[in-house]
């Protein structure tokens, strides 16, 4: 993906969900040296990849870590990061989350918003600042048979320019975001820049 940045999107690694990264972020966390070095070793990997953040899968196992954990993690990230790496978390849900941590650290929440049970208001009860929340698209099959998308480029467009309201006022998304931006690279050569990846500045 060598024309990203030409296009105007933000590239990021993406750490997903599993049993086994839990019990091993946990013991990366809880441990300073460890935590220190991990950090370190992702600031690397991204800068030697012409990558522009980190992304943090953010569901069930992962969401099992303690708002703690998070927030020492978080905080590990950004000093690792200093201001040349974007940080973003694409949560499902808010259980696990720091909100100080992620209002201090992160640039954009990239909320899972075809999930069904995802809805940026929790997150902003949660304390999380609303200017940080961004919407998530999602373009691949819905499986099972099913060729048809999640939906596609236009539906996720207006309900991204649609934004939302909570405690009665009405917020713009900060970013619209797709997962599989490698499988997009035909349509990121058409110039659909703007469907395709995180659009922060």
């Amino acid at each position: 993906m060598q024309n990203h940045k030409i296009l105007g999107i933000k590239l990021f690694a993406t750490l997903a969900f599993s049993t086994q990264i839990l019990n091993e972020l946990r013991i990366i966390i809880n441990n300073p040296t460890l935590l220190q070095a991990f950090a370190t070793n992702i600031a690397s990997f991204l800068s030697n990849n012409n990558m522009d953040g980190l992304d943090i899968d953010w569901e069930d196992p992962i969401s099992e870590l303690k708002p703690t954990e998070c927030a020492l993690w978080l905080n590990a990230l950004r000093t690792a990061f200093g201001n040349n790496r974007y940080i973003s978390i694409s949560p499902a849900t808010y259980v696990g989350l720091d909100a100080n941590a992620v209002n201090s650290n992160c640039d954009v929440i990239n909320l899972q918003n075809y999930s069904g049970f995802t809805f940026p208001e929790q997150f902003v009860q949660h304390g999380i600042n609303p200017a940080l929340l961004g919407f998530g698209a999602k373009f691949e099959t819905t499986g099972n048979g099913d060729p048809n998308p999640y939906q596609n480029a236009f539906e996720a467009y207006n309900e991204y320019t649609a934004g939302f309201t909570t405690n009665g006022i009405h917020y713009a998304y900060n970013t619209i975001c797709n997962w599989r931006l490698i499988q997009m690279t035909g349509l990121l050569n058409k110039g659909n820049n703007y469907f395709y990846g995180n659009t922060l500045p």
